[in-house]
């Protein structure tokens, strides 16, 4: 969902501000009813990753189609952004990449 991929996407809060975040796996567990699960890795001090493994998100299947996608995006920006404000380290390198995506390839920007 925070990826630099994908053509659709939608502007929602994160971290105080507007970011654009892809809506492709919204898309996929809208129409066939799949779980999210949001996951992360976090790095401890040692050098090792753990991977954390959330409860799925909740999806409305009857609801409107762009509605439902930019909630179902925005319950995962809101996952995202107490891991980001724990371990800003951890998000530095994407934001850098989405950065070059922006300067160098054309790609729209993270923050609006």
């Amino acid at each position: 969902i925070d990826g630099g991929g994908g053509k659709k996407r939608v502007e929602v809060p994160f971290l105080g501000r507007k970011a654009i975040f892809s809506i492709g796996a919204a898309e996929i567990a809208r129409k066939t009813g799949c779980v999210v699960l949001p996951t992360f890795m976090v790095r401890d001090s040692n050098g090792f990753n753990t991977l954390i493994i959330e409860s799925p998100l909740k999806i409305d299947q009857h609801g409107e189609v762009n509605e439902t996608i930019t909630k179902l995006t925005q319950s995962f920006v809101q996952r995202l952004e107490e891991y980001v404000l724990q371990y800003p380290s951890h998000y530095l390198s994407f934001l850098a990449l989405r950065r070059f995506m922006t300067e160098q390839e054309g790609d729209s920007p993270f923050f609006n």
